[in-house]
């Protein structure tokens, strides 16, 4: 009789030992499942699986927060009317500019120097400064709005040293990112928030000398 109690006992503890190893494995899931929750709920994989700037070249339209771009061509210039860039000749300054056509995707207008906008861009080699933002072939530098839908040309223009950059180097643009957002602050209106850069562009730059009186390219 005694026997039987004890060789009962012996095969219910392993049943207990199993059933407790499955409690905890359950347990693990539940809690692993609940952090990845977390993560993405709050942007926290979203690093992770972001890929690296995107490279494309001269002409190559892309998409980067949430406007259509295309980079047509880059130049240096002694002076650019209408870039607002004014350069002094006997100190050696000239102009950097690069042309692009842009489209705004989102349904509101948008100024194009605005966090994630295009006074974002960044040249390789070296320029401080945020660009002068203009509308090409207007010369309108002050406040250039991007309109939804409204494809528009550009120039966005940079002080140089006339030694800094010339004909035939090849120079590489950084694109700049954004999502949009309700603001925690004011709720009904919108913010943008950088992320990190998603295209790069490369062109050859070429100079043109003195530039045009009209400020064309």
């Amino acid at each position: 009789m005694l026997w039987g109690v004890g060789e009962a006992q012996q095969q219910v503890a392993p049943a207990r030992g199993r059933y407790r190893a499955t409690l905890a494995a359950l347990l693990v899931i539940v809690l692993l499942g609940a952090a990845v929750a977390i993560l993405a709920a709050t942007g926290g994989l979203e690093t992770s699986t972001r890929r690296g700037p995107v490279e494309h070249g001269p002409q190559e339209e892309f998409t980067s927060s949430d406007m259509r771009i295309t980079v047509e061509r880059a130049v240096v210039v002694d002076q650019l009317p209408g870039s607002g860039v004014f350069t002094d000749a006997d100190a050696g300054e000239r102009v950097f500019a690069v042309l692009i056509e842009v489209e705004n995707l989102d349904v509101d207008p948008r100024l194009a120097r605005s966090d994630g906008g295009l006074s974002r861009v960044i040249a390789d080699f070296g320029i401080e400064g945020e660009p002068e933002i203009s509308v090409y072939g207007d010369g309108d530098f002050s406040v250039v709005t991007l309109q939804p839908g409204v494809p528009a040309r550009l120039l966005l223009s940079w002080m140089v040293d006339d030694d800094q950059i010339g004909d035939g180097d090849d120079v590489h643009l950084t694109m700049p990112d954004a999502e949009k957002r309700e603001s925690t602050l004011t709720p009904g209106t919108f913010v943008w928030d950088e992320l990190p850069p998603s295209a790069v562009v490369v062109t050859t730059v070429e100079d043109l000398g003195e530039g045009r009186e009209d400020g064309r390219l």
